[in-house]
């Protein structure tokens, strides 16, 4: 994900910042006294001087000392991991600093008269390296708002994939209520003696779109202080600590008399009686189920063909790349039309290696075929045939029978994907 530069403005009209952000209209964009986000198309205007960089919708802090900080300057193609990467990308940025300065001043209300008087020493980078831990949180522990038993860190923030590239604006997965982080995520499986916390920690790299921010970072490390100190006095191991339930307990005390709040929480799932949610588990993961802010899954709704063409081609794609169908045959079968699931039928089995000519099946033929190539399960094919116009929920299920039976025919590639595969190669 891109990079940010953030950058330090005296003399910015906070007062009018916020009316305009809490006046103009737009439920994804607000203001308090200390923090203000929004002017997304505002700053789409911007031109920057380098093309590997870009102005995004302005994430402001306001400070004790009355200045703010604008984590907005996108630096793409940086690897966080090479020292000289990263000072190339800060001095790019460094140079762009003035010019934003100056666009902010003839764009943003409240900028009118702000002085650019500083830019962060470092660069913010979002990804490079985790570990893998005890336990690897995933998206689903996210978006399913998990407790754990050995919860050290309550997180809330949205599954935030920042862009990767000019040419995208990023997306929001989910929105968490919230959840927490366990013990066991900061525990290495194969190192001794150490904690990692951050957003090195054991995340997934879709978990960590959320648990990656800076202040599920400090709660982390508060937690391995005092985990630290805790094991010393005690003489255990992280690793024995981890799996101790007392211990545990008692780390917990010792954290809530600190100040965090580490209470145990149940959160109803209003969908998860759904007959097609564990589809929708299997595929988060891909990246495949998007709800932004929202978190509104929208099961029963009725699908178009063309979505339907868009999320199983991803799904093949993303699970094994050498297997994607020609999606240009694929497209002859889209009308924008709901889907039926003849026409479902007839992708699934051109997707799967079927010559063009077999959409002219008919759905009889079709779910022959299905049933004779094992493509989807018995269950899923009765529940098929009560149907004939396909909602969001049946969806789903098609495409997750698929990329699991191509997971087991090919566990190689499946095995090797990217960590983000629904990110160019």
């Amino acid at each position: 994900m891109a990079a940010t530069l953030v950058l330090q403005f005296q003399g910015v009209n906070w007062d009018k910042l916020k009316w305009v952000l809490q006046n103009d209209g737009d439920p994804h964009t607000g203001a308090t006294e200390v923090s203000a986000w929004g002017f997304r198309q505002e700053t789409r205007k911007y031109q920057p001087l380098d093309g590997n960089i870009r102005l995004r919708g302005l994430n402001i802090g306001r400070q004790k000392d009355g200045s703010v900080l604008v984590n907005s300057l996108q630096i793409f193609n940086v690897n966080g991991l090479d020292e000289a990467s990263r000072s190339r990308a800060r001095a790019q940025a460094q140079k762009e600093a003035p010019r934003v300065a100056r666009f902010l001043r003839e764009n943003i209300p409240g900028f009118e008269e702000a002085v650019l008087v500083g830019t962060a020493p470092e660069l913010y980078v979002r990804e490079t390296r985790h570990i893998i831990g005890e336990y690897r949180l995933n998206v689903n522990d996210v978006l399913d708002n998990r407790d754990f038993p050995d919860r050290i860190a309550i997180a809330s923030y949205p599954v935030d994939i920042q862009s990767i590239s000019p040419a995208d604006t990023g997306f929001v997965i989910g929105n968490p209520l919230k959840y927490s982080i366990p013990f066991r995520c900061l525990v290495p499986k194969k190192v001794e003696n150490l904690l990692v916390v951050g957003r090195s920690a054991s995340y997934t790299p879709l978990a960590a779109g959320s648990a990656r921010v800076v202040p599920i970072g400090m709660v982390t490390g508060q937690a391995a202080g005092a985990a630290a100190a805790y094991s010393l006095k005690h003489d255990l191991t992280f690793r024995e600590l981890a799996y101790s339930q007392e211990h545990i307990n008692n780390l917990q005390d010792i954290l809530m008399e600190q100040g965090l709040d580490l209470k145990p929480f149940v959160i109803e799932n209003s969908w998860e009686q759904h007959w097609a949610y564990p589809y929708v588990k299997k595929l988060r993961p891909l990246g495949l189920v998007v709800t932004g802010y929202s978190n509104e899954l929208d099961l029963n709704k009725i699908i178009i063909d063309r979505s339907f063409l868009n999320l199983l081609y991803e799904g093949i794609n993303r699970t094994v790349p050498g297997e994607r169908p020609d999606r240009e045959e694929l497209l002859n079968l889209v009308t924008d039309e709901p889907l039926d699931k003849h026409k479902a039928l007839a992708m699934l089995v051109m997707a799967r290696g079927f010559p063009s000519y077999y959409r002219l099946y008919s759905v009889e033929e079709l779910f022959e075929i299905v049933a004779k190539r094992e493509f989807l399960s018995t269950q899923l094919q009765e529940r098929l045939r009560k149907v004939e116009i396909l909602d969001l929920g049946h969806a789903y299920a098609i495409i997750a029978e698929t990329v699991e039976k191509l997971e087991q025919q090919n566990p190689a590639a499946a095995a090797t994907r990217s960590a983000f595969p629904f990110l160019p190669q």
